[in-house]
C-alpha cells in the first residue's frame, strides 16, 4: 500500500538566510508490489482501467491495509502481464504506431485508445489498412482532415535500401 513521508527539505530565503520552511512529501511503496520491469502502477482509476484492458486482469491478490486500517485486495500485476503491457501498449500502441504515423500515413490527430477509427496509422493500401482498421467510411470532415494522410508506405520502401546497409 502507498504511504508518505518526510522527504527532502524545502528552503526559503527569509531576513537573509535560507530557512527550511517544509519537506516535501516522498512515497513510501509496500515491498510485495515490487517486481521485476515494472510497468503498471497508478493511482488513478481510468489508468488502472487502461492497464487492465492492455496488460490482462488476472494479478497476484495482495491483502493491504491502508492508513484508517481498513483492510482491501489489490492485485499485483505478474511478470506475463507487465510484458503483455509493454509489447502491445508501449511498444506497438505508442512506439510503432508513431513510427508508422511518419512513414505511413494517419487517419487524424485524435490520440485514440485503441479503437478503429481514431489515431491510427493508415497507408491508403487497401489490403493492408482493411485488416487493422476495417473497411471504414469516412466522413466528409474526417476525409479532408488536414492531419489525415496516406503516403502509401513510400517513406518506408524508400528507406529500407539504407537500413539494409547497417
Amino acid at each position: 500500500m502507498l504511504d508518505y513521508k518526510d522527504g527532502k527539505a524545502v528552503y526559503a530565503l527569509e531576513k537573509g538566510k535560507y530557512v527550511i520552511t517544509h519537506h516535501d512529501l516522498e512515497r513510501v511503496y509496500d515491498e510485495r508490489f515490487f517486481t521485476l520491469f515494472p510497468r503498471m502502477w497508478s493511482d488513478q482509476s481510468d489508468h488502472i482501467e487502461a492497464y487492465k484492458q492492455w496488460g490482462g486482469t488476472n494479478g497476484i491478490p495482495l491483502q493491504v491495509t491502508d492508513q484508517s486500517g481498513k483492510k482491501s485486495i489489490l492485485k499485483k500485476p505478474r511478470f506475463t502481464e507487465n510484458l503483455r503491457f509493454m509489447f502491445k501498449y508501449q511498444f506497438n500502441y505508442m512506439y510503432f504506431r508513431y513510427f508508422m504515423w511518419n512513414f505511413a500515413g494517419k487517419q487524424n490527430d485524435t490520440q485514440g485508445t485503441g479503437g478503429a477509427i481514431n489515431g491510427n496509422w493508415i497507408t491508403g493500401i487497401n489490403f493492408i489498412d482493411t485488416p487493422r482498421v476495417g473497411h471504414l467510411i469516412y466522413r466528409s470532415d474526417q476525409r479532408n482532415d488536414p492531419s489525415r494522410n496516406r503516403y502509401f508506405c513510400y517513406l518506408c520502401f524508400s528507406g529500407l535500401p539504407g537500413f539494409s546497409t547497417m
